[in-house]
């Protein structure tokens, strides 16, 4: 039951099926390290995209940044 929990925390991660073979190549700790591995990489670059445009908006003028703000989020 843990290994087919595993495996669709695994493709939730992935966003579609897992590639042929994948899931049934893998133990379960591997696949819970891997979807595990994918939840915090896709955390990091959400951190990173927000750290980026918070940068860019410091370029745009004071009076003109909630617009631009509201335009890009």
């Amino acid at each position: 039951m843990a290994y087919l929990r595993d495996a669709i925390a695994l493709e939730a991660e992935l966003g579609t099926g897992a590639p042929p073979g994948l899931i049934e190549a893998l133990s379960p700790e591997d696949l819970q390290a891997l979807a595990n591995s994918m939840a915090a990489a896709k955390q990091r670059q959400s951190t990173a995209l927000d750290g980026a445009l918070k940068d860019a908006l410091r370029h745009v003028p004071f009076g003109l940044r909630g617009m631009a703000e509201a335009i890009l989020l």
